[in-house]
């Protein structure tokens, strides 16, 4: 079920923001508040955060580090880009 839901959500983002039609990325430039409340949901699926501590010799706690993660299939690098667009902020690592 699962596997459904997730092509069926890569299909859907694919459609929504869509590098080759730029009309449904102006529309959520346009509309950043709806563009934060899909991106939640997608976030929430397909994403992780992470908050690192960072330790001296003396095992103090001297730094955090925080990582946010979106992993998806190369082939919808697409709607990595166009968040990142979006956002103003990113990089996409293709592994």
């Amino acid at each position: 079920m699962k596997i459904k839901t997730e092509k069926f959500l890569y299909k859907y983002m694919k459609t929504q923001l869509n590098i080759k039609n730029n009309y449904n990325l102006d529309f959520y430039k346009n509309n950043l508040e709806l563009f934060y409340q899909w991106l939640i949901g997608f976030v929430d699926g397909e994403g992780s955060f992470q908050i690192n501590l960072l330790k001296d010799s003396k095992d103090n706690i001297t730094k955090f580090s925080f990582l946010f993660k979106i992993n998806l299939y190369v082939d919808d690098k697409d709607v990595l880009f166009e968040i990142i667009e979006l956002l103003i902020m990113g990089k996409v690592y293709i592994i």
